[in-house]
């Protein structure tokens, strides 16, 4: 008798290995996106909640930020000019629900975002809006 056909048993070994294999494959992909996002939900920054609510232009540019209810242990900050054209930090640690002024060199018609530095070390994404910088008045 001569078969020319799989049986059913072997035909049943190859599709669940080639079951595995496609599982493996997959995993080996998505496996560093998981740990990534996984580190930042634990950084601390997932709670922070920073809020620019006024930016003035002039020799010294004042950016004001508030902290608004969230949890996270914040070392200081950083202030993102222009998406990202320029960065100015700032020492200010404000607490929950408290304010803080930074000083940065902002001209008028800038936009500021603000994001946090962790005591970790972390820095956290900019979640804040933008802001858009006004002239002082003199």
């Amino acid at each position: 008798m001569n078969k020319k056909a799989l049986s059913p048993v072997v035909t049943t070994v190859l599709i669940i290995i080639i079951a595995i294999a496609a599982v493996l494959i997959l995993w080996s992909v998505l496996k560093p996106s998981i740990k990534d996002t996984a580190g930042a939900l634990e950084s601390g920054c997932i709670n922070l909640d920073l809020e620019v609510t006024s930016c003035t232009a002039g020799d010294t540019g004042n950016v004001n930020i508030i902290r608004n209810a969230g949890q996270g242990e914040v070392a200081s900050l950083k202030i993102v000019i222009n998406e990202g054209a320029s960065v100015a930090p700032c020492t200010a640690a404000p607490a929950e629900l408290a304010t803080a002024v930074c000083s940065a060199d902002v001209n008028a018609d800038d936009t500021v975002e603000v994001t946090a530095v962790l005591t970790t070390g972390d820095t956290c994404p900019v979640t804040s809006g933008q802001t858009t910088c006004v002239a002082a008045t003199p």
